[in-house]
């Protein structure tokens, strides 16, 4: 089941009247409706989290989705370019992080960094090396610059499977770190290690690596996408989309569980508000709804419960 807000509508013997001893599929569209319709005035609710995890946050690239454009179009999402800057990682840096290795021991890092600013964002390129006393590993150095907070890069390289085994193997680490300006500049974060050996359990480190960054930092423009007042109140809360009035066309299938009991299979649509119908689109709405009825000890019908499943909304 999607995220779409399901609709499970309990037993109310008061919210109905005009009750009908002979329950016909046209009847029980009626009574369907009018319990519908005492539900949250029979008002549709959908999630939207595929639209609304695009407003608000920095894109590095204009977004094109034509269930955007429509809505910037029709005035409901105002689209705003700015300027904003990245650390520029690259450069030289040398220091180390500890490990436990039958107790603490001090490993030796250096890295060679280069950034490329024509990403977006930006990446960071090079190599890395790591030694204790004589014993080396070297590897290339991956990563995306994250404007704020710190970024995460992959250390890839080659090593034996194990200290006694003839066979190689491709393994990585990871630095969570920040680039501090200062005299000199540095890398400052976490040094992660896996479990790369049976001897050697995985372990995260304080990590600091001095050197200069080459250059100031590097500018790109972002585009950043939120409402607009136009947009009527309440259309849109949080991630759920108000759809509009849930109409019942009619009910199929009507079969009798017992004497007392009833079920029936019936066809939906929702009568969408304009503004709803901008942003859910021209996609259709029919959605089954599964009713239950009861038997009242006078011989009159009524609904018992209702099961719907909203319309699922799909940004294209």
């Amino acid at each position: 089941m999607n995220r779409a807000s399901l609709i499970v509508l309990a037993f109310g013997i008061s919210l109905l009247c005009g009750c009908s001893k002979t329950l016909t599929q046209s009847r029980a569209a009626n009574l369907a409706q009018s319990y519908v319709d005492k539900q949250n005035e029979g008002t549709v609710g959908t999630f939207i989290g595929a639209l609304t995890n695009q407003l608000g946050p920095e894109m590095p690239q204009p977004l094109q989705a034509a269930g955007i454009q429509r809505l910037i179009q029709a005035g409901y999402v105002e689209e705003r370019k700015t300027t904003v800057a990245y650390p520029n990682f690259a450069g030289q840096f040398s220091g180390g992080h500890e490990i436990n290795i039958m107790g603490s021991s001090h490993l030796d890092d250096t890295l060679e960094l280069r950034t490329v600013a024509t990403s977006k964002p930006p990446q960071v390129q090079g190599s890395f090396k790591t030694c204790f006393f004589q014993s080396c590993e070297a590897g290339a150095v991956n990563g995306v610059i994250q404007r704020n907070g710190p970024s995460n890069l992959t250390l890839t390289f080659q090593q034996r499977e194990n200290p006694i085994s003839d066979r190689w193997v491709t393994r990585s680490r990871t630095l969570n770190v920040s680039l501090v300006r200062g005299q000199p500049d540095a890398l400052v974060g976490t040094y992660f290690t896996g479990q790369e050996n049976p001897f050697v359990s995985a372990q995260n480190s304080a990590f600091r690596a001095s050197g200069r960054a080459e250059g100031g930092d590097i500018q790109q423009e972002v585009f950043v996408y939120s409402w607009t007042n136009k947009l009527p109140k309440d259309t849109v809360q949080g991630a759920m989309l108000k759809m509009g009035h849930l109409v019942v066309d009619a009910c199929e299938q009507l079969l009798l569980n017992s004497e007392t009991t009833a079920r029936a299979t019936c066809k939906t649509h929702v009568k969408m508000t304009s503004a709803a119908e901008m942003i859910f689109g021209k996609g259709p709405t029919d959605q089954p709804m599964e009713v239950a009825f009861g038997k009242q000890p006078d011989g009159n019908w009524l609904v018992t419960s209702v099961s719907y499943q909203p319309p699922n909304y799909q940004l294209q």
